[in-house]
């Protein structure tokens, strides 16, 4: 048996430095695809275990201003789990923004009727201040009864509460510990026990921690804030030509699993970290033969290239990680392969090493 288009390309594999460098690795990667070598957007597809590795994708495409689209499913933003927790983060950060204030009185319901509410928004209204400064002013607001007085009162305190948390850096900590008290992923499994979404949501919701632990460990050395993380968030959710959702055109995001009886010219299976894939549970069920017959399966969606990535490192509870390679990676013959794993950038690492101390010989006069 002849293949129709030959042997084909080499499969390429990319280690990124860590999570954020690999997918702005195979943003630039598409960038040049479409720019030097005659692809479009929508030749390549990203693929993923699971729905909450999208977001670090989703945000290196927005930045390299590249179109996407999502199959069978939405953006990870636009997700209402993450909008609730964005708009804590954003109350936190700037407790006059109204529309992220509502939200956290409603979810979960704090208990602050709508007719207090009017009370409070007429107390504004009247010394041309915010809503918020009107909640911190509560007791000059007419008509307001005593237990309502109380449930704004924890309002305020909830505030005050974590608050001096964000204010010391601590994002990742404190934003936990503001889901904890809130109990916000029981919450989501209860609403969403019957559809099955439940985990997936948690799971989510989990990954924007993640994402803040992952800035928090970027600037480390000077201190994280929590404007300037939303600020950095708010440029890679801004002004995306995202063309695929009216056009048909861009980069296809989506999990592993909605890619059965697709095929794309340029396929990125991303994020091969060991301890993603094979799963958890399908080690745990003994299913290794089942999960490797997945990965060669999803490899088959490339049609003429297939590019593997995993970071060489990760923030895990705050702390960097080595990541162990998805050990089906090894099992890939190596004449099929662009190099050993981790080859190319090792050898690109010692030689950056090498240009460095040259160049600061040069620069100081030493020699040896």
């Amino acid at each position: 048996i002849t293949a129709a288009k030959g042997d084909g390309a080499l499969i390429t594999h990319h280690r990124g430095d860590d999570e954020t460098e690999e997918a702005e690795w195979i943003a630039a990667t598409i960038r040049d695809n479409v720019d030097r070598r005659h692809f479009t957007h929508n030749h390549h597809a990203l693929l993923f275990r699971t729905n909450a590795m999208m977001r670090r994708f989703e945000e290196a495409l927005r930045q390299a201003q590249i179109p996407y689209r999502i199959h069978g499913g939405i953006s990870f933003f636009e997700r209402k789990e993450i909008k609730d927790v964005l708009a804590y983060l954003r109350f936190f950060a700037n407790p006059d923004d109204e529309l992220s204030l509502m939200r956290v009185l409603k979810v979960p319901n704090r208990g602050v009727t709508p007719s207090s509410l009017e009370r409070l928004e007429e107390l504004a209204g009247r010394r041309r201040i915010s809503l918020w400064a009107a909640i911190e002013r509560h007791e000059d607001a007419d008509g307001i009864g005593a237990r309502q007085h109380e449930k704004i009162n924890e309002v305020t305190a909830f505030r005050r509460r974590h608050a001096l948390g964000f204010d010391e850096g601590a994002l990742s900590t404190t934003l936990r510990a503001i889901i904890a008290e809130c109990g916000y992923l029981e919450l989501l499994r209860k609403a969403h026990r019957e559809d099955g979404t439940s985990e997936a949501r948690c799971e989510n919701v989990e990954e924007i921690i993640h994402g803040l632990e992952i800035y928090e460990n970027r600037h480390k050395r000077s201190k994280p804030t929590l404007p300037s993380y939303l600020q950095q968030l708010s440029l890679a959710m801004g002004d995306n030509p995202r063309e695929g959702d009216k056009s048909g055109t861009g980069v296809s995001l989506m999990t592993m699993h909605k890619a059965k009886g697709l095929e794309f010219p340029i396929v990125f299976l991303c994020g091969l970290d060991d301890g993603v894939f094979p799963s958890p549970k399908g080690l745990a069920e003994g299913n290794i033969a089942e999960e490797r017959r997945l990965f060669y399966v999803w490899m088959t969606r490339a049609q003429r290239e297939l590019v593997l990535t995993y970071p060489h490192t990760k923030v895990f509870r705050k702390k960097t990680v080595n990541v162990t390679p998805c050990r089906f990676l090894r099992e890939i013959p190596e004449e099929f392969m662009d190099g050993k794993l981790g080859e190319r950038e090792d050898e690109e690492r010692e030689q950056f090493a090498d240009d460095f101390f040259a160049a600061m010989r040069r620069r100081f006069g030493t020699t040896g």
